[in-house]
């Protein structure tokens, strides 16, 4: 906490005033208007180690006073004291679209799921430890030029803060693209996505004999237990054109990427 650079005075330091600012939020105030109900609330001041909490006035003129670094060093703070393991070395990553509210905007549009559309948002990529679930990564505002290169960041910030690339990363097939894929592949980052559908991919897939495929039983808590047929290939992280065999000689990376089917 000290180590972020967040702003205090002499009456209230920057450990409470930061207390002062999460109090509401665990009580469920989702904005800083509604929190002036809560000064005169004598356990939420102890829990900030106040005799009072700040009213609206002060939390507004806090948010002002700090800035995006301090944030960011907040969470690589707790990340680092966080007991990682080497299963939860392994993140999902992912877009999410927070919708703009407003009649106007200078926002990028992105493909928002709840709305099946398009719309004014902000683009925000997170990172999430598949084995504990704590969320320790998090950017937002990503622009629509920089967003294939978001996954490669990741590692890359992670390596520098903990000192070692994570050991895999899970994400969508949109959220990077075949270069990129090759640069994980250089890192030793392993990886698991799905290739991006397009139409040269489907012809290949319909001219393959019946024989290529192989059957398998997906088991999931649900009544049913879909079989779907797959089949491996060898493709080139790169360029992402398969298949492709590895020639005597030959330093391109080839990653095993599993095709599927419906039966």
């Amino acid at each position: 906490m000290a180590g972020a650079g967040y702003p205090g005075s002499k009456q209230i330091p920057a450990v409470q005033a930061m207390l002062a600012l999460l109090a509401p939020k665990l009580l469920g105030k989702r904005r800083v208007s509604h929190i002036t109900d809560l000064a005169s609330d004598e356990g939420a001041g102890l829990f900030a180690g106040l005799n009072a909490l700040p009213k609206t006035t002060y939390a507004t003129d806090y948010s002002y006073c700090t800035e995006r670094i301090m944030n960011e060093r907040l969470v690589d703070d707790l990340v680092r004291h966080f007991p990682f393991t080497e299963s939860a070395e392994s993140f999902h990553l992912d877009f999410h679209s927070i919708p703009f509210r407003g009649k106007r905007s200078d926002l990028e549009n992105h493909w928002v799921p709840k709305h099946k559309q398009g719309q004014a948002s902000v683009m925000a990529f997170v990172g999430q430890s598949a084995a504990s679930r704590v969320m320790c990564y998090a950017t937002a505002n990503v622009l629509r030029q920089d967003a294939d290169q978001r996954v490669v960041r990741f590692v890359d910030h992670w390596k520098v803060l903990m000192g070692t690339y994570p050991a895999r990363v899970l994400f969508d097939s949109r959220a990077t693209t075949y270069p990129h894929l090759d640069e994980l592949t250089k890192r030793r980052v392993g990886f698991i996505t799905i290739r991006r559908r397009g139409a040269a991919m489907i012809r290949r897939v319909r001219q393959l004999p019946a024989g290529a495929w192989q059957r398998c039983q997906i088991i999931q808590a649900k009544p049913t237990s879909p079989q779907l047929r797959i089949m491996t290939t060898g493709v080139h992280p790169k360029t992402g054109q398969g298949p492709c065999v590895r020639r005597s000689g030959s330093r391109a990376p080839i990653a095993k990427i599993k095709g599927t089917a419906n039966p």
